[in-house]
């Protein structure tokens, strides 16, 4: 079996960052048998490692086979998909959200996607539905 060499972003899949704090992503390529000739960031499909303007820091070591990315401020506009592309890898993906508040319901991991919030849900719109064709009957039937 041939191992395939791959990128990999430390943690899990989705980060959540509050506005003004440090975003931090740290990208490491795994299974390389060789050193790759760059190592790029990308920010939804734009390659952001000379993006000083925008407020991100990269790094790289290309002997050490990784990168980090530092956003010392995040606001909005850094959300979204971060891909970590080697020449020689495959690459990694990870996504990040902005958040205002304490404790959204974003970072109960995958919690949107679970059977009972998608349940709730669907009575949430279900009951709307009917409360609008009640009313609705009511007018109807009052003119």
């Amino acid at each position: 079996m041939i191992s395939e060499a791959r990128a990999e972003i430390d943690g899990t899949s989705e980060k959540f960052v509050r506005p003004g704090s440090t975003l931090q992503l740290h990208c490491l390529v795994k299974k390389s048998t060789e050193t790759p000739s760059y190592l790029f960031w990308y920010h939804n499909r734009r390659m952001i490692n000379y993006d000083v303007e925008r407020g991100v820091n990269v790094s790289t070591d290309l002997q050490a086979r990784e990168s980090w990315l530092e956003v010392p401020r995040a606001s909005g506009r850094h959300s979204g998909n971060y891909t970590c592309e080697a020449s020689n890898a495959t690459p990694a993906k990870v996504t990040v959200h902005i958040f205002n508040g304490d404790n959204p319901a974003a970072m109960q991991h995958s919690l949107a996607s679970s059977p009972s919030v998608i349940a709730c849900s669907a009575l949430m719109t279900l009951s709307t539905a009917l409360k609008l064709a009640i009313q609705r009957a009511f007018v109807y039937a009052g003119s």
